[in-house]
């Protein structure tokens, strides 16, 4: 990965960050990874608090505790990280800045409210899960923010309709700033030549009904329907999981390779034509800037799925077939054709766009916005 270090960067400031994320086992963990990497290579020290282990590189990680129980690994880390940071041998006064994700903030907010250096909230997203855990989850999401609105010297989003999101159910008050996901460049890229007679198309994230992962199925019917030779990796975990894995074994236009690292990941989307976007058009992510939209840029591939603001973040290209919201399945049909004959042209802006989402470019920007907030 090239990292260019930050030239607006005027002082060696020393950032701790805590982030519920475990950057073992979750693929969203790869912004908290690239960006302490980017900020640590631009002349920053950065800490990384999370759960799960990694070798660092360029930056420092601690490894924090949790339970086994999804969403409230980082309720159940507060009290490590209390000790380990706010104690009477705490540490949190060697750093210049503390970066906390919501997740910690209700947590942790007798800490933060006497806390002598300026703490930012970060907001890489509110609670998605469904039924009573993600009632719990609003609940420390909304106190979060509202502890952040008071006593916080600013907070970190995604997109500008996520930081609307933000003021408009909480009323908050302080400096949001947008830090979109990002990407590196796709390594794999062009090891492989991309298959002349089968479309390859995948999905990599959350295997979970509420992202629309049923729209893939319907898109795989119909393209078999039309005649159209193509193969569907879904790679990923999620209560759909089972379904998929049932019917991947009985299909031979899906795979399912389960959930997969990293690096296979880029391996698998860098030998694929076109990333699909499922996720519907309702508030969780028409506010979101998906990880999975730069991923598949830096791959060279086309993009379909609904078209709304959390999909396309108002960008323009060759690579961008996304169109209509309940009617995108049909869209994308009518438009394999297209793809298909003009996919170099597409792969080239595809790559191009990506460019503008690189790590250290996103990274320069937020610690001028870090600066700014000292």
């Amino acid at each position: 990965m090239e990292i260019k270090y930050c030239l607006l960067c005027s002082r060696h400031v020393k950032i701790a960050w805590i982030s519920g994320r475990d950057v073992e086992k979750d693929l969203a963990a790869t912004t908290e990874i690239n960006l302490a990497k980017s900020l640590a290579f631009s002349g920053s020290e950065v800490t990384l608090f999370t759960p799960g282990s990694i070798l660092a590189e360029g930056f420092k990680h601690e490894q924090i505790r949790k339970i086994g129980f999804p969403g409230l690994n980082s309720i159940s880390g507060a009290r490590n990280i209390s000790h380990r940071l706010f104690s009477r041998d705490g540490i949190v006064n060697d750093y210049d800045v503390l970066l906390v994700d919501w997740r910690y903030v209700r947590s942790l907010r007798v800490f933060l409210k006497r806390l002598e250096l300026p703490w930012i909230i970060i907001d890489r997203g509110p609670p998605a899960f469904k039924g009573l855990l993600n009632r719990l989850q609003k609940i420390y999401w909304s106190s979060g923010w509202e502890i952040a609105s008071e006593f916080a010297a600013g907070g970190f989003v995604v997109s500008k309709k996520h930081s609307e999101f933000v003021r408009g159910i909480n009323n908050v008050e302080i400096h949001l700033h947008e830090i979109p996901a990002g990407t590196i460049p796709n390594p794999f890229l062009g090891q492989n030549p991309k298959s002349a007679n089968v479309l390859k198309l995948a999905y990599v994230g959350s295997l979970d009904e509420r992202r629309g992962i049923q729209s893939i199925l319907e898109l795989s019917e119909k393209m078999i329907r039309s005649g159209v030779k193509h193969s569907i990796t879904l790679a990923g975990d999620g209560d759909m999981r089972d379904d998929i894995e049932v019917l991947a074994a009985n299909n031979e236009f899906l795979e399912f390779p389960g959930k997969i690292g990293r690096n296979e990941v880029r391996r698998l989307l860098a030998r694929c034509h076109i990333g699909i976007m499922p996720m519907p058009k309702i508030p969780i992510w028409r506010i979101s800037s998906p990880l999975k939209l730069p991923e598949y840029l830096a791959s060279g591939m086309a993009i379909i799925g609904p078209k709304h603001t959390g999909n396309d973040l108002g960008l323009e290209g060759q690579w961008n077939r996304l169109g209509g919201s309940e009617d995108w399945v049909d869209l994308a049909i009518s438009d394999i054709g297209s793809i298909l004959s003009n996919f170099s042209k597409i792969e080239e802006s595809a790559i191009v766009q990506s460019k503008k989402f690189h790590w250290d470019s996103i990274a320069s920007e937020m610690m001028v916005c870090i600066e700014n907030m000292l």
